[in-house]
């Protein structure tokens, strides 16, 4: 199975004349939870993979987040995937552990040891 490594973002745009930017996602909560989950159905793109959804940048999360870090989790599992939850900010990683999330899906504190198909270090 190919391993990705999926960074989901955000689009603005800035300057005149505007231009559009992708700019990594800092929040999964209502506002942002639906791009995420299309986002990663793209990156999937139907196939079986390994895929690290890298939560480096996002340092908050709310519960509509958390859906839909479940339902990617469920839908790359549906077409034969390993999702894994990669490098997340402490703050983050508390309240994944405190949801019990890391028995649903596994998590790589550092970004390197997912890329080098190590172990996850909370399973």
């Amino acid at each position: 199975m190919e391993r990705i490594l999926f960074t989901p973002v955000v689009t603005d745009q800035f300057g005149s004349p505007p231009q559009t930017v992708e700019i990594p996602l800092t929040r999964l909560d209502t506002a942002t939870a639906e791009t995420f989950r299309q986002q990663c159905l793209d990156a999937v793109a139907g196939r079986a993979q390994v895929v690290g959804i890298n939560l480096s940048t996002v340092d908050f999360i709310d519960s509509k987040g958390l859906g839909a870090l479940v339902s990617c989790s469920k839908q790359i599992q549906a077409l034969g995937g390993k999702p894994f939850l990669v490098a997340p900010q402490p703050q983050i990683l508390v309240l994944l552990e405190t949801v019990a999330i890391h028995r649903l899906i596994p998590i790589y504190t550092k970004r390197e040891h997912f890329e080098q198909g190590l172990p996850p270090d909370r399973a």
